[in-house]
């Protein structure tokens, strides 16, 4: 099976691995910037171009659903390991798992005769 992928995708996806690796640990901004200006040997610009990038993809639909699709797959994991001797910690996954991906609605009680204006945030 051929890949389509360029060896550019392919040092962008490790560039953009590295940063969210780096964010993940508690890496300041500026932190990161020095860091990857030294080693690859770029210009601050350019750091900054690709961490901005990086943040981009973090909060996008696709690394949200690529998130929820790993996790489901640990949550399987923890419920298949745990079923049989541990059923408490399974039914907490198992609720985990229905959390994640939206199982559950949610129910809000509002007592009052004044005006109110709900706003949502689309969240999938």
């Amino acid at each position: 099976m051929e890949s389509n992928v360029t060896m550019a995708e392919l040092k962008a996806d490790a560039r953009r691995f590295l940063i969210m690796s780096d964010i993940a640990n508690g890496m300041g901004y500026m932190d990161i910037l020095r860091k990857y200006h030294q080693e690859w040997g770029v210009g601050m610009k350019t750091v900054e171009l690709i961490v901005k990038e990086t943040i981009d993809f973090m909060r996008s639909e696709t690394a949200k659903e690529n998130l929820v699709s790993m996790n489901m797959q640990r949550l399987d994991s923890i419920i298949t390991d745990t079923i049989k001797d541990d059923k408490k910690n399974a039914i907490k996954a198992i609720d985990v798992q229905n959390k994640l991906i939206g199982g559950y609605t949610e129910k809000v009680k509002i007592e009052g005769d004044s005006e109110i204006i709900l706003n949502f945030d689309s969240i999938g």
